[in-house]
Parts: C-alpha cells; sequence; structure tokens
C-alpha cells in the first residue's frame, strides 16, 4: 500500500515538471493550446508573423534656383530704345573685310547695340532740335564704325529710336553748325565700265566701309570727338522726289568744305537715282531727335512741324 502512494505522488510530480517545462518553452505572443488542442497564431496572411516593413526615409527635394530678375528694356523718355557707350558695345560682326555691311546698322539697333549719341543742340527755323555729334555707329571686330543704311533701312531704325530723317536745308544747317568740318574723300575708279562695276561691288563691303571711317576719323582731332562733326557722308533725306515712284529715295550731302554738297538737289518731280534698297559706305545715318522745342518754350514734334510746313503727308508716312 505505502508502495502503491509513493508511485503515485511520483507520478503526479512528474506531470507537473512537464507542464511547467512546456510552459517556458511557449514562444511569446503565441496564445495557449486551444480546445481542440490547436494553438492559436495572431491573425496575419497565411498563418504567418510579417515583418514589419523598412520605411525609407523621404528624398531631399532640392529647392528650385529662383531666375534672377529681368532687367527692363533700356528705353528713353519718349519709350524708345538708348543705345550704349561705345566700351560697352558688343560686336555686330565678325571683322571680315570682304563681308557685306548691308543691314549691320539695323541688326544693332534691333539687339541694342548701338552707340548712344553724343547730343547737340540745333537751332533751326525757331525749333531747337538734338542732334548727334556723329553718323549712327556700332562695332564689328571690336572697331566702332560709321555703318551704311539704306532709305528703308534709315525709315524702320528711326521709327524705333524716334528719330526723324533730315530734309535738305536741315542736312545744310547741321553742316553749317557743325564745329567740325570732315571734307569728302571719294574711292574707288570709275575710269571705265569695268572698273566702275568692281567699285560699285566694293562699296558694299566692310572694306569700303573701314576706308571711309579711317578718312573721317582723320579730320577729327583729339578732343573733338564730343562736337558735331560734318559731314560724314550722305543723308537720306525727306524728300517730295520720294514719291515719284513706288520705293523711290533721295540722297542729299556730302558737302564739301566750301559747303558745297556733292551729292546735289535735284527737281522735285525727278525720279531719284537710287531706290530705297541701295547703300554704300557714304550712305549714313545722322540721329536727329523727334523731340523738339518751339521758340514760344512749347514741345513738338519735327515730323508734324516739318508737315505743318508743307512737306507731303504721304513723305513721312512709314516714320509712325
Amino acid at each position: 500500500m505505502e508502495g502503491w502512494i509513493a508511485a503515485a505522488i511520483a507520478g503526479v510530480l512528474a506531470l507537473v515538471g512537464v507542464i511547467l517545462f512546456a510552459l517556458k518553452k511557449k514562444p511569446s505572443g503565441v496564445a495557449g493550446p486551444a480546445p481542440g488542442g490547436s494553438t492559436t497564431l495572431p491573425a496575419k496572411t497565411g498563418g504567418q508573423v510579417e515583418p514589419t516593413p523598412k520605411v525609407e526615409p523621404t528624398p531631399k527635394v532640392e529647392p528650385t534656383p529662383a531666375e534672377p530678375p529681368k532687367g527692363p528694356t533700356k528705353t528713353g523718355a519718349s519709350g524708345a530704345k538708348v543705345g550704349k557707350a561705345a566700351a560697352d558695345l558688343a560686336d555686330v560682326a565678325a571683322w571680315n573685310l570682304a563681308a557685306s555691311s548691308g543691314g549691320l546698322l539695323l541688326k544693332a539697333v534691333e539687339s541694342g547695340e548701338f552707340e548712344e549719341p553724343t547730343w547737340v543742340e540745333l537751332s533751326w527755323e525757331g525749333l531747337t532740335l538734338e542732334v548727334g555729334a556723329h553718323a549712327l555707329r556700332a562695332k564689328v571686330g571690336g572697331k566702332l564704325l560709321r555703318l551704311p543704311v539704306s532709305w528703308n533701312q534709315t525709315v524702320a531704325i528711326c521709327k524705333m529710336l524716334h528719330y526723324c530723317p533730315p530734309t535738305l536745308e536741315l542736312s545744310d544747317a547741321i553742316w553749317k553748325a557743325a564745329a567740325v568740318r570732315v571734307g569728302p574723300v571719294p574711292m574707288g575708279d570709275f575710269s571705265t565700265p569695268e572698273k566702275a562695276k568692281a567699285t560699285s561691288k566694293k562699296m558694299g563691303l566692310l572694306e569700303y566701309c573701314a576706308a571711309h571711317n579711317a578718312n573721317v576719323d582723320k579730320a577729327i582731332e583729339d578732343g573733338e570727338e564730343g562736337q558735331l562733326a560734318s559731314t560724314e557722308g550722305k543723308d537720306w533725306i525727306l524728300s517730295k522726289r520720294n514719291l515719284t515712284k513706288p520705293n523711290a529715295a533721295t540722297t542729299y550731302g556730302w558737302h564739301e568744305l566750301s559747303g558745297k554738297p556733292i551729292q546735289g538737289k535735284g527737281p522735285d518731280g525727278k525720279v531719284p537715282a537710287h531706290d530705297g534698297d541701295h547703300y554704300d559706305q557714304t550712305q549714313v545715318l545722322r540721329p536727329i531727335r523727334r523731340k523738339v522745342k518751339r521758340a514760344n518754350g512749347t514741345e513738338g514734334d519735327l515730323v508734324e512741324e516739318l508737315v505743318a510746313r508743307g512737306l507731303p503727308v504721304e513723305v513721312v508716312k512709314g516714320l509712325g
């Protein structure tokens, strides 16, 4: 009897040991035995414990650099473009004497790469005008040049810059008022038709343009750069002759030191020799501002003043 009791006690102790061992081995987070003897896992897809997903760091977004503010186009009181000091000009073309000089001044004005004139007051017929001391200039290959223009280009530039082309009388008045007199230096050989043809071709090249500028600059002494100089070439002028046929253009001037122009006046009814597309090294643009002051102190527009004095409005219609 005592032996049986001892054996029963020993069995109970062994069972308790097994239960305690099982409890120690039970994994954390796993429920105890469910009815039916199965173990219930936390609710996960497929009955498996999913690992915590790795959170990637948010990529650093660099701020978009702000564009620098764009400066306004440089304009004068009239809203027209204003040029630059000669030292600040960029070239409008490379230095190539065999290249055409045509269209370069228009290109310079359109891009704002033209020299702002030194303005000189001129009294004329009861008006006070402002005219440029020199013909309009721009840089080619680092050299400051009076670049040639056609009549059509003259009109386009004057419209953009609020200038007025001269009349014959204004061209003469500028020569008379000039502090620096420049005599003409014709170039080329017109002695035969063949030589005349070759010369005419060169007159449209930078070779002749550069030579013409050198001749003009020789006549301007150091210290005279800011003074009114005339003449530096021929003027495309406002004239009734421009109405004699479509695209007609009248040129005048290139005064000799005596005051007599090489290119004189023709009859109003005579068709000019050139059309509106012609240019050569002698055809330059003298800046003349449209804004004028009358003798009574009021301000006016030179184009309107010329029309009021008898110039047909058809002559100035392209100036705006």
